[in-house]
């Protein structure tokens, strides 16, 4: 059963951006979308074994395209989002309040 996003911005507390492809880019590339790809190459994010980081060393956290409106998350980019995103589905990681319901 397929369950409904409750919008509480729990996975947008992980930085997806890390995780974006080639083809992504290039089709924010030919949406002029230079916000997006200002995040993504913006500061050279790495995984450092437990954690994103950026080249300061400072954990990258959380998605610089989710922002907080009347008590729920709301994300700027939706019509664009990173596929991992457009693939997470409510429920099926231990990050969703709905995750085990």
């Amino acid at each position: 059963m397929k369950k409904e996003c409750i919008r509480c911005g729990n996975c947008c507390q992980t930085d997806f951006f890390a995780y974006t492809t080639a083809e992504e880019i290039e089709r924010w590339r030919n949406e002029n979308r230079t916000d997006v790809l200002k995040i993504v190459n913006g500061d050279n994010r790495i995984w450092a074994g437990d954690q994103i980081i950026n080249s300061s060393g400072e954990p990258v956290v959380p998605c610089s395209c989710a922002l907080i409106e009347k008590n729920i998350y709301t994300c700027r980019i939706y019509e664009t989002r990173p596929f991992v995103c457009r693939n997470f589905m409510p429920g099926v990681s231990p990050l969703c309040p709905l995750y085990g319901k």
